[in-house]
């Protein structure tokens, strides 16, 4: 009997050895290589991702400020303005921001059997004087006179005329002037006025109006 136990426990090892070699092989068989995932998601509804390295964006990219920006050039860039003439850049003067407002007035004497009377404009030393306007009254222009004032004229020291009408005379035989210029007086001007006729003697005075600025 002892004999016949040990044969029967002796092949029951075999079995589970068998066995076990067996499961062992069938493991090794089974398994094999990955397959690839294809993920398929509609634009609408995208798969999350995370940028590595340098990504092209394609398409509209909307971006929302987070913070103070601070935006900076590199080098010497070159700007170019283009603006229109109705809608030009707006600018200061800078190299005489204390402009210095500046009028002169002038008194003509038109004698007796003359056409013209005339006067010099002066400008202070260490100044140039930009003129925007020229104003003229005459209220000695009476009929019985030679004839009204008809203009006057500046002739600047960097040369060229600057002429301003009078107006016809008035019932009261006054006649006036008044025109924007632009002119410039590096140190003077002469200044004349005239008239339509001869007879009599005539005083007319003149106003020369704008501002000063520093000579460089």
């Amino acid at each position: 009997m002892k004999k016949v136990r040990s044969y029967i426990l002796t092949g029951i090892g075999l079995l589970v050895l068998a066995g076990a070699l067996v499961l062992s092989g069938t493991n090794n068989s089974s398994a094999k290589t990955p397959d690839d995932v294809v993920v398929v998601n509609t634009p609408t509804n995208p798969v999350p991702t995370q940028a590595q390295g340098t990504t092209t964006v394609a398409g509209t990219v909307q971006a929302q400020q987070a913070g103070a920006w601070s935006v900076g050039l590199a080098g010497t860039p070159t700007v170019k303005i283009g603006n229109t003439d109705a809608s030009p850049v707006l600018v200061r003067d800078v190299e005489n921001p204390a402009k210095q407002p500046y009028m002169q007035v002038l008194t003509f004497s038109i004698p007796d059997g003359m056409l013209q009377g005339d006067a010099i404009l002066t400008v202070p030393a260490g100044k140039h004087f930009v003129i925007e306007y020229i104003s003229g009254l005459s209220s000695f222009n009476s009929l019985s006179f030679g004839g009204p004032v008809t203009y006057g004229a500046l002739n600047s020291d960097i040369g060229g005329l600057v002429y301003v009408p009078f107006n016809p005379p008035t019932a009261n035989g006054t006649c006036v002037a008044g025109q924007l210029v632009r002119a410039y007086v590096f140190e003077s001007a002469q200044v004349f006025v005239e008239r339509a006729g001869l007879t009599g003697a005539q005083q007319v005075k003149v106003s020369v109006t704008g501002y000063l600025v520093n000579t460089p």
